[in-house]
């Protein structure tokens, strides 16, 4: 019985040059993603009425429609569509800790909304772009 040697492995990148050069500064990343990791999170937390510490219910509803209108026989499919504010139903009384008073969330809705700034999703948008209407 004949054994197999493996040639011990040899430091990797070894023979090429470096990615950059190293007396040199490292390259910048985008200036968006360096200057605010968090502004997701913020954003989440200051367009989501469940941060005043009161339950929100109804904020979104299914709706049935028609798969192929031509063809009812495929039958229906359900699509989730958000509901205006108006129509979101508040409870009365606190739920849990708040992190985002009342007053404050509503003081930040009115902006954004004065911004031109989406805050709920548009049936338009829920629509699956590839899938085409005659």
């Amino acid at each position: 019985m004949s054994s197999h040697r493996r040639k011990p492995p040899s430091a990797p990148h070894s023979s090429r040059r470096p990615r950059y050069n190293l007396a040199e500064p490292a390259p910048q990343k985008s200036s968006a993603l360096t200057t605010d990791p968090y502004r997701a999170s913020r954003r989440a937390i200051i367009t989501n009425p469940r941060y005043t510490g009161r339950q929100v219910w109804n904020r979104q509803r299914k709706d049935e429609v028609l798969i192929d209108v031509d063809d009812v026989g495929l039958g229906h499919a359900t699509k989730l569509r958000w509901n205006t504010r108006e129509e979101w139903v508040w409870s009365d009384g606190i739920t849990q800790p708040p992190i985002v008073t009342a007053e404050g969330f509503e003081v930040v809705q009115e902006l954004l909304a004065g911004l031109g700034v989406r805050l709920t999703h548009s049936p338009q948008q829920m629509k699956n772009p590839g899938q085409l209407y005659v």
